[in-house]
């Protein structure tokens, strides 16, 4: 049905815009064939990018109760079964690294579920569950964080990734084509396969500070350079001139 309705709905578009190469492709199988551009959309960065002061992040590590010492990882988004949460909750309990938390922030209804098994896999004093936090609060929560994860396959971009780039945190994420170009392996995070991925990525970057600083660097340079909303208007705005222009063309209009 949705197939069907892209279809019919966008076969009266001049031109599309995707946020990703996923969501092109996915469109292409619906058998949508006009021009689909691929923009990702942009994100106000300013607030991201934003000096966090110490003060403040021991603030917030006293309020969540956790130690000023322990490094985090951190995933913000829905508490919802297609996020593939447990794979993370598997995955970190695995690592059984000392002085590392787990911080979940979000809410949704999958949330008793991800308790309950970090319970059962014995981990649940080193993860941390927020519960819903206001949009302009979510930015403390990657400022205080050491590494974002995510085990999701079900995103069509992901702007929590981007989030958390611009912010400095290096993303080891679940290998998925909605991170193409967002991702990039040995610059600003890893794309994983399989938990011998995820260990030696986070073993690689909590234990070295040179190389974390690279990742962390290129991680905000990325971000600011593709997804800010700037960068956004002007891809936007080439692509509706182009679009107009061939419009006038194709029916020789005459000024």
């Amino acid at each position: 049905m949705v197939a069907l309705f892209s279809k019919k709905v966008l076969k009266h578009a001049s031109c599309i815009i995707a946020p990703t190469k996923k969501v092109q492709s996915l469109l292409n199988s619906y058998g949508v064939n006009q021009n689909v551009h691929v923009v990702p959309t942009g994100i106000y960065l300013k607030p991201f990018l934003a000096d966090f002061h110490p003060d403040q992040k021991q603030s917030l590590l006293k309020k969540l109760d956790i130690p000023e010492d322990h490094q985090i990882l951190l995933f913000v988004g829905r508490l919802a079964k297609e996020k593939n949460i447990e794979e993370v909750l598997d995955y970190f309990s695995k690592l059984n690294t000392p002085k590392l938390t787990l911080l979940i922030v979000g809410d949704g209804p999958h949330r008793n579920d991800l308790q309950q098994y970090s319970s059962y896999l014995s981990i649940e004093k080193k993860v941390v569950f927020t519960g819903l936090i206001k949009p302009e609060n979510i930015v403390s929560y990657y400022q205080i964080a050491d590494l974002f994860v995510s085990a999701s396959n079900s995103e069509t971009q992901g702007l929590t990734y981007i989030e958390a780039l611009a912010c400095g945190l290096p993303a080891i994420c679940k290998n998925d084509p909605c991170l193409e170009n967002v991702i990039s392996n040995g610059k600003n995070g890893w794309k994983y396969n399989d938990y011998t991925d995820f260990q030696k990525a986070v073993h690689s970057l909590l234990t070295n500070p040179l190389l974390y600083q690279k990742f962390s660097l290129n991680a905000k340079e990325g971000a600011i350079r593709d997804y800010s909303s700037k960068t956004f208007a002007i891809k936007m705005e080439g692509i509706y001139a182009h679009t107009i222009a061939e419009y006038y063309l194709k029916t020789e209009y005459v000024f």
